[in-house]
């Protein structure tokens, strides 16, 4: 029988700086969170890429800070606490408080790899660690599903695209990757 509002203000700015064969792109994202829970964060981004055009090879690395909010979907039902609330009930429930939205830093590096002029290899690998991370989970054998929360997360990974150019609007790529969560 619950009802809750879910409101988020967000406000932000970014530019681009090219230095010959740099490029920095930098941003910063206020986020007000306020839902049955409420929560703020400041979230600087920061990008780097460079351009060796001798080997047609692109170096970038960027970090962010990014809130992650709990997902909506029976949000009320998965924060309701004290006795007969989800949070005591649920098998493995830890704490009894509403969801949080949570806090991740997160790294990528990368190496786009021209091939002649028609092929590229793109690989990347990144690292995501959250303070408060969430999932779903379902309630007994029930459809119902439900958000829950983590103390926190460890993802890494890496991804790699081979992928032709452009030619009269067509492009062929495949991608693999792999992620590890912790």
């Amino acid at each position: 029988h619950g009802v809750a509002n879910i409101n988020e203000q967000a406000i932000f700015a970014q530019d681009a700086i090219t230095l010959k064969n740099l490029t920095i792109s930098a941003g910063l994202r206020f986020d007000h969170y306020d839902g049955i829970s409420t929560d703020k964060l400041l979230q600087p981004r920061i990008g780097l890429s460079y351009l060796v055009k001798p080997t047609a090879t692109v170096l970038r690395a960027s970090y962010t800070r990014a809130m992650e909010t709990p997902y909506n979907e029976n949000l009320v039902l998965s924060s309701s606490t004290g006795f007969g609330g989800l949070a005591s009930n649920a098998l493995g429930a830890f704490g009894e408080r509403a969801l949080r939205p949570g806090h991740r830093n997160q790294d990528c590096v990368g190496r786009l790899q021209g091939i002649k002029k028609y092929v590229q290899i793109d690989a990347s690998y990144f690292w995501k660690y959250t303070q408060n991370a969430f999932d779903f989970d379902t309630l007994f054998n029930t459809p119902i599903a439900f958000p829950i929360s983590w103390r926190e997360s460890k993802i890494d990974g890496v991804s790699v695209r081979l992928s032709t150019s452009s030619w009269h609007g067509f492009q062929a790529y495949s991608t693999i990757g792999h992620t590890r969560a912790r």
